[in-house]
């Protein structure tokens, strides 16, 4: 039962194709890689030599495995959006069939295209398992001989009955499969726990145990393939071609088989790339350059809000005590020593904050007079006075223009373009282009709908943009990337570079459920 064999149909030299009956499927394994290896010592005599064209030894998949079933389906409905075809909902099967009986759309799946059924050729009937959603049925089958294989046999396709063939042995329900696909799109479920959880279900049921997580998983995969969600993957605010878009990389940690071979780490270096050798870290370009005034500001934001504490007040007398200040809590001497302890460290640390308001504005003025403006007047010591609160769109703002990274994290080039073009006409229609800059655009979406800009926003929006433009200009001398470099290497289908995991995992996120 261990045995295996490898075949290859080519040349001496070992070109040509190989295949492993431990999995059909694969054109690369480590069974290969030693038949290839062993080719060669037997035709050159040498027990040391080695067939340097082979692959290095991993799985590698020409595609993901092809089962019996392949008309397209819809999507479950739970994941439909108003785009989709009308159609009637697939079958739920709630009593085992008789026989599975073929019909004109019965199919092999050893080829494309495939070999189809004849009416005029003989039939046989085997017997079959369906995995439920519940338990295990056992029916037949009808199948009738392929005549451009001798493993496999044409069998029903099973949609017109809910049910998903996969080599004319083993049938799952569309309702088993369609729960997987909730339970990972709505909580990122993975294989094995989800097969331990229908095991158990089988087992309160009293029915045959459930497929190995290794089986399902590759049923599912080729079961996913035909649910039609090709055509409408597409974000509601960014359209069909996102300029950016965030996977889960844990989620993504499945089972490397499931890979298709053009996929490739974002790190991977192209042979036709170009080498800069002489890039270098450029120093200050971050929005301030001054490292001491972007931790001094940041100390004054973070933190309770800037009002000194009333000695008398519920909130100083329910302020938490430090863990080392021992004292007998039934003695009220020593508690209220504690209180006063905890009162004054923190009186100080506001005073610390307070003292650093105005030269942090005097910095911020030099740096740009409406900036400084614009932090005097929601965190100077007029409002600490008079107890303005601000709101918390000012407090991100400013703590986005102190971060420690360059400008262009918080501006790049299309975010650039899409500043310079609210500055120029300053409307809510131009401003809704300010969410790729999401801290300035609540502050100005905020301003808009309050009655107007503030008087300082506008020289903000104008200093930040040519921040920006200086930050890109000192890059400009590294030059920049092909521009038809994406769209060089990307091919018509997406499914060619990525796991149809990944597809899955979208239904809720693009298709904007």
């Amino acid at each position: 039962q261990n045995q295996s064999y490898r075949e290859h149909c080519g040349v001496d030299t070992g070109e040509g194709a190989w295949s492993c009956s431990k999995d059909p499927h694969a054109i690369g394994c480590g069974h290969i890689k030693v038949a290839r290896n062993f080719l060669q010592q037997h035709l050159k005599g040498d027990i040391a030599a080695e067939d340097l064209n082979g692959k290095d030894g991993s799985l590698q998949y020409s595609g993901a495995p092809k089962a019996v079933s392949y008309v397209p389906l819809p999507p479950p409905v739970w994941a439909r959006i108003e785009s989709d075809p009308e159609g009637p909902p697939l079958p739920i099967l709630h009593t085992p069939p008789e026989v599975i009986k073929l019909q004109q759309s019965s199919s092999c799946c050893c080829q494309t295209p495939r070999s189809m059924y004849s009416a005029s050729k003989p039939i046989e009937i085997r017997p079959c398992t369906i995995y439920t959603i519940t338990g295990v049925w056992h029916s037949t089958i009808e199948v009738q001989k392929c005549d451009f294989c001798s493993n496999r046999v044409i069998g029903p396709d099973g949609r017109d009955l809910g049910l998903f063939n996969w080599n004319n042995c083993l049938l799952f329900t569309h309702d088993l499969l369609d729960d997987y696909t909730s339970s990972f799109t709505s909580s990122e479920t993975p294989f094995v726990a989800w097969v331990s959880v229908i095991n158990r279900r089988y087992l309160t049921r009293q029915s045959q145990e459930f497929v190995s997580d290794k089986m399902f998983r590759a049923v599912w995969f080729s079961y996913i393939q035909l649910v039609r969600l090709d055509d409408d993957m597409t974000c509601s605010k960014c359209g069909p071609n996102p300029d950016v878009v965030i996977f889960d990389g844990v989620t993504l940690a499945f089972n490397r088989k499931n890979l298709l071979p053009t996929l490739r780490p974002p790190t991977t270096i192209r042979n036709d790339a170009k080498r800069k050798r002489d890039v270098r870290p450029e120093p200050n370009l971050q929005c301030i350059p001054n490292k001491a005034l972007r931790k001094s500001v940041r100390e004054i934001l973070t933190g309770p809000n800037l009002v000194l504490p009333d000695l008398s007040s519920k909130e100083t007398l329910d302020m938490p005590v430090d863990s080392d200040l021992s004292a007998d809590e039934d003695d009220p001497k020593s508690l209220a020593n504690k209180w006063h302890q905890a009162f004054v460290k923190r009186t100080q640390a506001l005073l610390n904050r307070i003292d650093a308001i105005p030269n942090a504005v005097e910095k911020l003025t030099q740096l740009d007079e409406h900036l400084g403006k614009m932090f005097d007047h929601w965190f100077g010591s007029s409002a600490v006075i008079t107890k303005l609160e601000a709101p918390a769109i000012y407090r991100k703002l400013f703590l986005q223009i102190v971060a420690e990274e360059t400008v262009l994290q918080l501006i790049n080039g299309s975010a650039m373009q899409s500043l310079l073009g609210f500055i120029q006409r300053p409307t809510e229609s131009a401003a809704s282009e300010l969410t790729w800059i999401p801290a300035l655009y609540h502050v100005v979406n905020h301003e808009l709908k309050s009655g107007g800009l503030g008087p300082h926003t506008m020289g903000v929006c104008k200093w930040l943009y040519k921040r920006a433009f200086t930050a890109l200009k000192i890059l400009e001398k590294y030059g920049y990337p092909d521009k038809d470099f994406v769209e060089q290497n990307t091919p018509e289908r997406w499914q060619e570079v990525s796991a149809y995991l990944i597809h899955t995992h979208s239904v809720n996120i693009d298709r904007g459920e």
